[in-house]
């Protein structure tokens, strides 16, 4: 860390600093005090860290593409859950842009088996979901409900072996960790960005359906999952005609993860006449993390689910002028001190079961459960 200390020392130097050659061992920034970011590429495993101290500004989605035409090196951009949400830019002192993942090494051996709390028990989610049933008038078509499960008490030591294994534990997806200080930061391991800009092409993708591994494999094909990824990935292609009609739609096709498997239809548009600002304003939040109708759903969530003060269902954006990626914050963690706390959905239809819900988050939830109840660190 000697040499990375050195570069975010220099007041000679330009910020932000960017450099493709990392130190042959790395080590966690906070491991010494710094802030830090890490996002790894799902389907590149390109991995850039941002070390602090950081620059974060607040902004809007309208000025967002005055912003990005004047960035020759990313920033980190957050966009929270919302319908006129605004974001906040982060510019790091220090970009390190690495081919493979970046890992992180910590020397605890610490043994963790922490114990869950549930924010809500299974006899108040199956209410809430047949409230939202119940309520949902005609025309609705699906909302996506969260769940929240927090651990507590989790020694400091633990948490880079925590976060060793959790960003080692899953393939398929994004890495997206904040840690702003020691004492607060985010993990997301997503398999879903709203859309990447590269050499002027936009690609998207609708990620709806889900399978658990403890489910018949044809369970994927039911009508539910079907409706539910139909209505999502239509609900996209409507929002982008008023942009073009040169859009491309491949045929839909199953993601396995470790714990559960999505159906995904990738969506591609050469040379689309927009901007980043543009299409967040068109598209999220998109009916996979809030519902359809859109304003209604996420003004619903609005006023009685989305937890405050968090990013989860929001969007991280790696941003610059030549390219973006934009993350959808979905399997996601969120520390503060000692305290943990994991965010999950599922998409409510008219026809689901409250129960088979509830076992479809905790199966998303598997990996980070996991990790937390049975971790010994070496």
């Amino acid at each position: 860390m000697t040499i990375l200390q050195g570069l975010i020392n220099d007041p000679n130097a330009p910020s932000p600093i960017y450099t493709d050659s990392p130190p042959s061992t790395p080590v966690l920034p906070s491991d010494v005090g710094l802030p830090c970011i890490m996002l790894t590429d799902r389907d590149t495993h390109r991995t850039w860290w941002g070390l602090g101290p950081f620059q974060e500004t607040n902004s809007t989605l309208e000025a967002l593409d005055s912003h990005i035409n004047t960035w020759d090196i990313p920033r980190l951009v957050t966009v929270p859950f919302g319908l006129s949400p605004s974001i906040s830019i982060i510019t790091p002192r220090l970009w390190i842009k690495t081919d493979t993942p970046f890992p992180i090494h910590s020397e605890s051996s610490s043994l963790l088996s922490a114990t869950p709390r549930y924010h809500q028990s299974m006899d108040e989610w199956c209410a809430m979901v047949n409230k939202v049933q119940a309520d949902m008038p005609t025309g609705y078509q699906k909302m996506v409900l969260a769940r929240q499960l927090s651990y507590e008490s989790i020694p400091t030591e633990m948490r880079m072996p925590l976060l060793d294994r959790l960003t080692t534990a899953e393939s398929g997806v994004y890495r997206v960790l904040l840690s702003p200080s020691p004492n607060h930061g985010f993990l997301s391991l997503s398999p879903e960005h709203l859309f990447r800009r590269m050499n002027g092409t936009i690609e998207l993708e609708a990620l709806a359906g889900t399978r658990t591994h403890q489910q018949p494999i044809d369970c994927l094909n039911s009508e539910k999952n079907q409706q539910e990824h139909h209505a999502v990935s239509d609900w996209i292609r409507e929002a982008l005609t008023p942009f073009t009609n040169d859009i491309h739609i491949s045929p839909s096709h199953p993601i396995q993860l470790r714990h559960v498997t999505h159906t995904k239809t990738h969506i591609s548009i050469p040379h689309i006449p927009t901007s980043d600002a543009t299409l967040i304003q068109a598209l999220f939040p998109t009916p996979a993390v809030g519902g359809v109708p859109r304003v209604e759903s996420v003004s619903y969530l609005l006023r009685v689910n989305q937890p405050t003060g968090t990013l989860y269902r929001g969007l991280v954006g790696l941003v610059c002028r030549d390219w973006s990626i934009w993350v959808v914050m979905i399997r996601y963690a969120e520390w503060h001190h000692h305290n943990w706390t994991l965010y999950g959905g599922a998409g409510i239809m008219p026809q689901s079961d409250a129960t088979e819900e509830w076992n479809e988050i905790d199966a998303k939830w598997r990996l980070f459960r996991n990790t937390f109840e049975t971790i010994q660190s070496t």
